[in-house]
């Protein structure tokens, strides 16, 4: 009966640095130059934010970013909205700007024939 006990605590002598050790392995596929204990911090995601459209009146500013109806001084993940411009809204955060423009809102020149006038079919 000893010799069974000295034999099971010798194994798990052995055995108990191989599972220790076990939270130290590395992924093989992880890039060498990547320290394996650096924390993934939160990406923002700004770059998923859309300016869909901006409603400018004498009483207020309007922005509507993600859906969501925005007037100067709201706030979406941290950043207040500053600026309300009719192709773009600016929002900041700390030291950091963000810059929304709305889709579509280039300007197009279309060239007429010799002749044509305003409101004149083409």
């Amino acid at each position: 009966m000893a010799n069974r006990i000295l034999i099971i605590a010798g194994i798990l002598l052995v055995t108990l640095p191989v599972v220790s050790g076990a939270s130290r392995l590395q992924d093989p596929m992880r890039p060498s130059h990547v320290p394996s204990n650096v924390e993934k911090k939160a990406v923002e995601k700004t770059s998923e934010w859309r300016l869909s459209a901006v409603l400018l009146s004498a009483d207020r500013s309007v922005a509507v970013i993600n859906d969501r109806a925005m007037s100067l001084g709201d706030r979406i993940d941290g950043y207040k909205l500053i600026q309300v411009d009719a192709d773009r809204v600016v929002l900041v955060r700390n030291k950091k700007t963000v810059v929304l423009r709305r889709p579509g809102t280039g300007l197009k020149m279309i060239s007429a024939p010799y002749g044509a006038e305003k409101g004149s079919h083409l």
